[in-house]
């Protein structure tokens, strides 16, 4: 069955305001809470790498390229794509750890997120499926992507902020 909420966000805005009015938390833990209620307001759109700065990878470039471009640009996960369209994506530690006749093999599916989606919903997505990057759309267009990384990010920039 689905889950309820037992609070909303507003029920523990309240909630921490009462608290902070009493005196059972000072301002900074009610700011530290109510900033990270904010991340659950944050949008893809907020977060996300634009194609420009994106790093992809050929889907006919050598298994050397990859390394060079992992060496270079210090990322684990490459989008691979052909004639301008995303195939999937490239984790670098599988050219280590799986076999594979042709690194083209070790392309995984990419999930696709909307540009307007919720951060909370994609980190909830991510989670399920095991997954830690996603393509992000508006509309049928791609604008770029976003990693857990980009979340987590968010997460403590959230924290950290007041």
């Amino acid at each position: 069955p689905p889950r309820r909420e037992i609070l909303t966000r507003d029920d523990f805005k309240i909630m921490t305001e009462t608290l902070h009015s009493e005196g059972e938390i000072d301002r900074v833990e009610k700011e530290a809470i109510v900033d990270v209620l904010g991340f659950y307001q944050s949008k893809v759109k907020d977060v996300y790498i634009g194609l420009d700065k994106v790093v992809f990878l050929k889907d006919r470039g050598s298994k050397e390229e990859i390394l060079n471009a992992a060496k270079k640009f210090g990322f684990t996960r490459y989008p691979v794509f052909k004639e301008g369209k995303v195939l999937g994506y490239i984790n670098i530690f599988d050219l280590f750890y799986k076999s594979y006749k042709d690194w083209r093999e070790l392309i995984r599916p990419i999930l696709k997120v909307g540009i307007n989606q919720d951060l909370s919903y994609v980190f909830k997505i991510f989670r399920s499926k095991k997954e830690n990057i996603a393509l992000v759309f508006k509309g049928r267009r791609p604008y770029g992507i976003i990693t857990l990384q980009d979340i987590m990010r968010e997460i403590i920039f959230s924290l950290t902020n007041f």
